[in-house]
């Protein structure tokens, strides 16, 4: 993997990185709606890795993207989005609500400042106390700015678009290094892939929470114009799934649009014919340039785990009191795994503690769902879907502690708009308030139920 190196704070890329930075900062100043943007940003970014040139790894010559000299910044980048939106936050503190912060992301931010704690031991000190900054400043402040931005029915659905708009921005990219090279958008020869990610795994789990959304979207966006975009971009997210071969992300994207589709499933019928038709051309387009998808690799049996899970439990038993570090592992496949082998009992304790509060943000979801009238609804079941998807990710991904990841800045997101929508239902506040930009019909007898109703 490349590696960050002060000299590259003198670079052309950091250059354009701080300029951006100073836009997004005077936009932010103008108006903290804006947060929405550089939310997108950060999640795109976050999941932009970089390979060295040509380098010869386990599945053959892995090649680096257009965004190698800017991806290399990744962590001081992503660092200082946060401390922008942080000043943001700071000039326009009147319009926070600290009351609002979700509990999950309470527990999750947690979690970020004990691996900082443990990082001390296994790493140093330098390397533990950065680990706290990157949890209270890349989750912390998301955390504070967002449920404050969350009143009406339009900003959640702004949320949502943030999240939809990062997969616009990253596959963008991909789309571009598809032109330049196609080469580097692949794992080696093993030909998986990976877009402008390090990891085909990686790759897939993102587009799985950005494909949930964009389905959403493509069935209730308020402004008709987009959703064929949502449309596409849902149908684009199953077909790089597909083409990484991995079985995590597609379980995820099962799980996210499952929620979504769950009480509509009559009219999404109509959907399936368009998406499967945008997903056939989109396969017969990667075959005709000779590009092997391998969606057999979805369907087999193959076990790339049990060892790796092994591993990680011995490694975990043997240092149960602080664990061996994130280095010694023994494997990342697993976040509850990972989190006991790497910092020990603690750390798993930890795990189990956020899958606990958002398991009681679950069962309060199901339980308020029936208060709002359709279109909110529809909310409250996408985040029982991303929630769902997120988890189910974790069981075979170590992205639940990891140090920074787009991934937890996304369940921020989550949390903020769960949290939110439980307050408003106990306020008896359920009517959204949604006036779309043309007359819209849902077409379902509970269009107008709100709280207290019956």
């Amino acid at each position: 993997m490349g590696t960050f190196q002060l000299s590259d704070l003198f670079s052309p890329a950091f250059g354009l990185a701080a300029f951006g930075g100073l836009v997004l900062g005077l936009l932010l100043l103008k108006d903290l709606g804006n947060a929405r943007l550089l939310l997108s940003i950060m999640l795109a970014f976050g999941t932009m890795t970089v390979v060295d040139d040509t380098v010869d790894t386990k599945h053959g010559v892995v090649t680096k993207t257009f965004l190698a000299p800017l991806v290399i910044l990744r962590q001081p980048v992503l660092l200082g989005m946060g401390v922008v939106l942080a000043l943001a936050a700071v000039a326009h503190v009147r319009r926070l609500v600290p009351n609002r912060v979700s509990g999950a992301s309470y527990a999750l931010i947690f979690v970020g400042c004990f691996i900082g704690l443990l990082h001390f031991v296994h790493v140093g000190m330098f390397d533990g106390a950065a680990t706290i900054a990157i949890a209270l400043i890349t989750l912390g402040v998301p955390a504070l700015v967002v449920p404050s931005l969350l009143e009406e029915y339009e900003d959640f659905l702004k949320i949502v678009r943030a999240i939809a708009f990062a997969g616009i921005i990253w596959n963008a990219c991909v789309f571009i290094q598809f032109s330049v090279n196609p080469a580097a958008l692949m794992l080696g020869a093993s030909k998986r892939f990976m877009g402008v990610s390090g990891n085909p795994q990686h790759a897939a789990c993102f587009l799985a929470i950005v494909g949930t959304c964009s389905l959403f979207l493509s069935m209730n966006e308020s402004h008709h114009r987009y959703r064929l975009l949502w449309l596409a971009q849902a149908a684009v997210c199953a077909v790089f799934i597909g083409w990484a071969g991995s079985r995590t992300g597609a379980l995820m994207y099962v799980i996210g649009a499952s929620a979504v589709l769950y009480r509509r499933l009559g009219r999404a019928i109509l959907f399936l014919p368009v998406i499967a038709l945008l997903i056939g051309i989109a396969f017969t387009i990667l075959q005709s340039m000779q590009i092997n998808v391998a969606t057999d690799r979805l369907v087999s049996t193959e076990d790339t785990r049990s060892a790796v899970w092994r591993n990680m439990y011995e490694t975990g038993m043997s240092n149960p009191v602080l664990g061996a570090g994130a280095r010694n592992a023994g494997g990342s496949e697993n976040s509850f795994l990972l989190a006991f082998a790497s910092y020990g009992v603690g750390g798993l304790m930890c795990a189990l503690l956020l899958i606990t509060v958002v398991s009681v943000i679950l069962f309060r979801l199901v339980r308020i769902r029936s208060r709002f009238d359709a279109a909110a609804g529809r909310l409250v079941d996408l985040q029982i879907g991303l929630f769902g998807a997120f988890f189910a990710g974790s069981l075979f991904e170590g992205y639940l502690v990891a140090r920074l990841s787009s991934t937890t800045v996304m369940f921020i997101l989550f949390a903020s708009m769960s949290s939110r929508l439980i307050a408003i239902a106990a306020s008896e506040a359920a009517d959204t308030g949604y006036v779309p930009d043309v007359p819209y019909d849902y077409g379902e007898v509970d269009e107008h139920r709100v709280a207290g109703s019956g």
